[in-house]
């Protein structure tokens, strides 16, 4: 059984970071040396997590109550709920469902004397160019904030649009070369960047207690969702009745549900941060060049009826998500050919303040299906995944065909 998604660190890594979580170090060394590893074109700070760096950056911002925060339509949660938390209105850009990419006619029609950010989210892996939403936004008082938690390509690779105020990255459980924590904000002006590090100074650290329990949760999964363990794991979970999935997906979130705002608020730890600046000194290249390769190769075999959310020209392809009329139907018989998937159950649709904004959007969401494309998996087994999905995909969802 492949599991749909393969944590990017591996045993040995876990070794090292407990090494780290185990012993005293320089903090300050540590988070400039994150920064030297980082090589990013704007100045940057180092952050427990992205909620935790755009909680930062709202709070220096300062906003009027009531100001309006555009948001990609397709979300975590937590991001919306950052922005209410600082008494602004969350406000959705809808999506092309065939691209997953902004749509900049929405934003046009969105931006209004209220506006004061806007966060686009480069969803999946996908390096959506911001020329249009940067066209869209002229001459008004609106940062443009680019999530590319799910975009990272190495310290050599993609570093944030150069058209961008703010740019996000994050290196948390499940993302590309994982620290199990931390996010690097590039933030063009190097003022406001200084205030959310001193409002970041008042903050507690993660304790190491906290870093360490993140190490044995990620030795878990690691084990846990190998191709012979997992099958076996979800046998035994049924027989109790207990639903092996939604467990994996609790103790793969970065936050628990309940209290996550105030977990957001710290510091990353010493030992956070010395794991950080080793993954990024480490950085494993042939192993992304690998699951690019695999991407794209998954891509080339589906049928052109089959929908897949991306672009060629520039994809790290962090997820493999395809759309379907029937998402239970798809996942079932991924399951019975040897294939795990899951749906987009951990994003959410950003709630309109009426009847526009969204559908777009929740038309993508309600046909997500995501599957193992990552760089362990051989190509006959993506031959053999592409011909599953070719075969009980069910009616296309659209009319476009892949584009990537």
């Amino acid at each position: 059984m492949w599991f749909r998604l393969r944590l990017d660190v591996r045993l040995g890594d876990l070794l090292r970071a407990a090494a780290l979580g185990l012993t005293r170090r320089d903090r300050e060394a540590e988070e400039r040396g994150v920064l030297e590893a980082w090589h990013g074109p704007r100045p940057a700070g180092v952050f427990l997590s992205v909620r935790s760096a755009l909680d930062l950056l709202l709070e220096a911002l300062a906003l009027p109550a009531g100001s309006e925060v555009l948001m990609s339509a397709l979300t975590i949660p937590d991001m919306v709920e950052l922005v209410r938390a600082h008494g602004l209105q969350p406000v959705p850009i809808d999506l092309d469902p065939a691209t997953g990419r902004v749509d900049p006619g929405s934003l046009a029609s969105a931006i209004g004397s209220r506006t004061r950010v806007l966060l686009v989210a480069q969803l999946f892996g996908d390096l959506a160019p911001l020329d249009e939403l940067r066209d869209a936004i002229g001459e008004r008082d609106v940062l443009l904030v680019e999530d590319c938690a799910q975009s990272f390509g190495g310290p050599a690779g993609y570093a944030g649009s150069p058209l961008a105020d703010v740019c996000l990255f994050s290196f948390g459980m499940i993302k590309t070369a994982s620290a199990l924590g931390g996010s690097i904000a590039g933030v063009r002006d190097g003022a406001l960047l200084d205030r959310m590090k001193d409002i970041e100074a008042q903050r507690p650290v993660q304790s190491r207690r906290s870093f360490l329990r993140r190490v044995a949760v990620a030795a878990g999964l690691r084990l846990a969702t190998g191709p012979r363990a997992y099958p076996f794991l979800c046998g035994v979970a049924r027989a109790l009745g207990v639903d092996f999935e939604a467990r994996l997906v609790d103790f793969s979130r970065g936050f628990a549900v309940s209290g996550w705002l105030e977990r957001t608020r710290l510091r990353p730890s010493c030992a956070l941060l010395a794991f950080l600046r080793r993954r990024l000194d480490g950085f494993d290249r042939a192993a992304l060049e690998r699951r690019r390769a695999n991407g794209r190769g998954l891509a080339r075999r589906l049928s052109q009826a089959v929908v897949s959310p991306g672009a060629e020209e520039a994809h790290e392809f962090w997820l493999f998500p395809v759309r379907t009329a029937d998402p239970a139907h798809l996942r079932g018989a991924l399951r019975a050919a040897g294939f795990d998937s899951s749906a987009g159950h951990s994003l959410a649709v950003v709630p309109a303040c009426d009847e526009r904004g969204n559908e777009g959007a929740r038309e993508l969401l309600e046909g997500l299906v995501f599957l193992p494309a990552y760089a362990a998996v051989p190509e006959a087994e993506l031959e053999r995944l592409a011909q599953v999905v070719g075969r009980e995909a069910g009616a296309p969802v659209g009319t476009a065909g892949c584009a990537m």
